[in-house]
């Protein structure tokens, strides 16, 4: 009996693809209509049916200043393109006084262009110069993206 039951519920369901497949070939086989919107003109007749709008036709000085655009042209201004470079940066107006080399806590003695002393770590400023590396004797510094070298500044006969 479950043999059976299978079966019937099988049959009846190609039986419905079938119906179904011929119901979506019939529509698919419709006319197909389309409604589209009338318009009307000033003077009240039917404009639908009558083809496109008729455009004005261009004057002959408009055909020749479009006849004189150069069509190869470069499609950016050529002259913005080359602008000036950018100058170059300043020059590096600290100097090393001196190191202080300690486990874990390393520190440079730098000496501003005021004459000011400024203890710096590793990662902290002076200006645009970041101090990078503290070496005993030297300091390695990022200056607008270069690696300087900075030796400390010993004094003549000393």
């Amino acid at each position: 009996m479950n043999t059976r039951r299978t079966r019937q519920i099988l049959w009846l369901a190609a039986l419905l693809l079938v119906v179904m497949n011929v119901g979506a070939a019939l529509w698919a086989l419709q006319p197909v209509t389309v409604a589209l919107p009338s318009s009307t003109d000033g003077a009240g007749s039917n404009t639908r049916g009558q083809g496109p709008a008729q455009r004005p036709v261009p004057s002959l000085a408009d055909l020749n200043s479009l006849a004189q655009v150069n069509l190869r042209r470069p499609i950016f201004d050529p002259t913005a393109a080359a602008a000036a470079p950018p100058p170059p940066p300043p020059p590096l107006t600290i100097k090393l006084a001196g190191t202080i080399i300690e486990p874990g806590n390393n520190q440079a003695m730098i000496v501003t262009r005021e004459g000011d002393y400024l203890r710096l770590r590793v990662g902290e400023k002076s200006g645009e110069a970041e101090v990078q590396i503290i070496e005993r004797e030297s300091i390695t510094v990022s200056y607008y993206g270069k690696s300087i070298v900075l030796k400390v500044d010993r004094p003549e006969g000393g």
